[in-house]
């Protein structure tokens, strides 16, 4: 009896030793597992009396929205008339001011005419405002050169910054005369997005007026032949629902919680404006700026700023840690998220290849809204659909950054900084990967999903059961 014991007991610490041992060294997640983190709008609504719905949702939100900003406006302009009015008071008896007293009183005439109109349009509204203020400064002005003290003695309202009657928002895209290379380019409103939630999904509208030009110097205008959203079947005129959906992220460094996102989410220009001065590349006119420098190109605002605002919760933000990160010139600086580096991609380590090989493992393909954005897509039979993103590195050429090929090559020639159609596949560490129901509760860790692996969570499930009892014994 004493020997089974002893057998046992020797079993059973054979068990505990070898158990512990290979659990220490299977992180939480391996090279090439997905995980999901933060939300992006990702997949097209198709379903007709679905779209019939959500432009039902817009048109009231649209009707609201413009409501209010004209009880807004009319709010601002009742204050407005009200102040003006004291000011009037302050100069209608002076006789050296009956000129301008008149006239003011008569402008004041018209804006009362505006505000007791009780249909009167957010146009109409606003533009008794701007009528109102403009007399109000006039006349100001002429009693200053007659009596300055009266002014003293008044104190006006502050500018008006009117309420936009509108749910859309501008992605304020730049468009250009042409020219690729003039450093004209200026943004506009002609590609907007509206958010809305619907039961407790999340969707986010998108409509444009005029295509995406392959380059950021050119016009944004019509032409099918300087866009890939018409490839992409994607129109102007035309309102496109996109579901928010869970981001699908690549671990790529379980032991520091490197990912990388699995998909081209996005399709953005390296820079939005290129200028060239004496055979180099700015972002600017004043040539202060490379155009290829990833700190002050406007990708890297993109991406810390709109991507990181859209895609995670503050909670979801607070777990995603700063790192650091080596620019162009040499410097480094803590970044949240970030594009991957060419080190990165062509890590093994990390289940890529060499970066001069096509590399599966490197290939991507866009969403449905990274497409609406104008991203390119393989028609080669071989890379079907695939697209290029970029990566942070920056080429000799300053009117080129470095990207990954539709074909899974590190781009050596890599693209020019101004094309819309470039994809972004954005990358950040994340501080906890595995949520606390995944771990053990003996060791700590994930155990994976091989046989030995069952056996070991099998047996820290009861040395967790014995330590449990142990303890509120005790």
């Amino acid at each position: 009896m004493q020997h089974l014991k002893k057998t046992l007991g020797l079993i059973l610490a054979c068990l505990l030793v070898f158990s512990v041992i290979p659990v220490s060294l299977v992180s939480a997640y391996n090279v090439g597992d997905i995980v999901e983190y933060g939300r992006y709008p990702q997949t097209l609504i198709t379903d007709s009396v679905r779209s019939e719905q959500f432009l039902g949702i817009l048109e009231n939100a649209q009707a609201a929205a413009v409501q209010r900003a004209a009880d807004n406006a009319r709010t601002v302009l009742n204050a407005k008339y009200n102040n003006a009015n004291i000011y009037y008071d302050l100069i209608k008896g002076n006789p050296s001011l009956t000129e301008i007293s008149d006239t003011f009183y008569s402008q004041l005439q018209q804006a009362q005419s505006v505000r007791a109109y009780a249909d009167a349009t957010y146009t109409q509204l606003n533009e008794a405002i701007a009528q109102l203020e403009e007399a109000l400064q006039n006349a100001m002005a002429a009693v200053a050169a007659i009596d300055e003290s009266v002014n003293a003695s008044f104190t006006p309202d502050a500018a008006y910054v009117p309420l936009a009657p509108t749910i859309w928002k501008s992605y304020g895209y730049s468009g250009g005369t042409g020219d690729r290379y003039d450093g004209l380019m200026t943004s506009s409103d002609y590609m907007m997005y509206y958010d809305f939630t619907h039961g407790t999904e999340t969707y986010r509208a998108v409509r444009f007026t005029s295509y995406r030009p392959y380059y950021v110097g050119y016009t944004a205008g019509n032409d099918k032949l300087r866009t890939y959203q018409d490839d992409n079947n994607y129109n102007p005129d035309q309102v496109y629902f996109f579901h928010y959906e869970p981001l699908k992220w690549r671990v790529i460094n379980p032991s520091t919680g490197l990912i990388l996102c699995d998909s081209i989410i996005d399709a953005q220009p390296y820079a939005s404006v290129v200028f060239a001065s004496g055979g180099k590349y700015f972002s600017d006119s004043t040539a202060k700026n490379l155009a290829n420098d990833y700190k002050n190109s406007t990708i890297h605002k993109w991406i810390i700023r709109d991507f990181f605002d859209t895609a995670f919760t503050r909670a979801q933000q607070s777990s995603i840690p700063t790192t650091l990160i080596s620019f162009n010139d040499g410097t480094t600086a803590s970044e949240r998220v970030f594009l991957p580096s060419i080190s990165d991609v062509s890590n093994e380590n990390y289940g890529f290849g060499k970066a001069n090989v096509r590399d599966g493992a490197r290939k991507a393909s866009g969403t449905d809204y990274a497409k609406c954005q104008g991203l390119y897509k393989s028609t080669d039979s071989r890379n079907a659909n695939f697209a290029p993103w970029w990566l942070r590195d920056s080429d000799s050429n300053s009117a080129k950054a470095m990207c990954v090929s539709y074909d899974g090559k590190v781009e050596n020639e890599s693209a020019t900084v101004d094309l819309n159609y470039v994809g972004i596949r954005p990358a950040c560490y994340v501080n906890n990967l595995v949520s606390e129901s995944e771990l053990c509760k003996f060791c700590g860790k994930k155990h994976g999903d091989s046989f030995f692996q069952r056996i070991i969570a099998f047996f820290h499930r009861i040395f967790a059961f014995i330590r449990r009892t142990d303890i509120n014994m005790g």
